[in-house]
């Protein structure tokens, strides 16, 4: 069960770390100069087609190196896309971190269900999807909220040297390097 809640806080970081870009858009765009087509590309062809293409590979490797091994990647990936995203000096470095990003995030769901699958057995299994489910639908539903509440709250913080939109992205990278990688790799091992 300490490994399921590890899984559904993976989800939690990939899907708010994956939706900042909806909800920081307008400061973003402001900031880095992104033109509306820009902004198009990098949130819809950006996420669709690389997290697209990038899932098929991804898998591939999760089955001949070890889904722990994929999954950490992914979460370091994520990590440092996030952080080139928050320090990025123009739309294309942004640009790259999304891309980045979903390159991580691209194999998430199969390797999180193939996890609780070698975790549990029998109705235990199911009991598990079905959480994990039901977090990946609160998070569809509230990390818009979340990344609100990381934006405003980083507004009230002085002496970062970052605009707040910068630092929510910086905050993601924290939390999915430092609670997340330590504690996958620590309970699924």
């Amino acid at each position: 069960w300490a490994g399921l809640a590890i899984l559904c806080l993976v989800a939690v970081i990939a899907s708010t770390g994956q939706t900042l870009v909806s909800v920081l858009l307008q400061p973003i765009k402001i900031d880095l100069g992104f033109s509306d087509a820009m902004i198009g590309l990098v949130t819809g062809i950006a996420i669709s087609v690389v997290g697209g293409l990038a899932a098929f590979p991804i898998a591939a490797a999760a089955d001949r190196y070890g889904r722990r091994r994929i999954l950490a990647a992914s979460i370091i990936a994520w990590s440092i896309a996030s952080l080139a995203m928050g320090f990025s000096s123009s739309a294309t470095v942004f640009s790259v971190g999304v891309i980045g990003f979903n390159l991580g995030d691209a194999a998430l769901l199969p390797l999180l269900y193939a996890m609780v699958q070698a975790l549990f057995e029998d109705e235990r299994r199911q009991r598990a999807n079905a959480i994990l489910v039901a977090t990946l639908t609160a998070c569809a539903f509230g990390v818009f909220a979340v990344g609100g509440l990381l934006l405003n709250a980083m507004s009230r913080v002085d002496g970062l040297g970052l605009a707040p939109w910068r630092s929510v992205f910086v905050v993601v990278a924290l939390l999915a390097e430092v609670d997340v990688g330590q504690r996958l790799t620590r309970v699924l091992a």
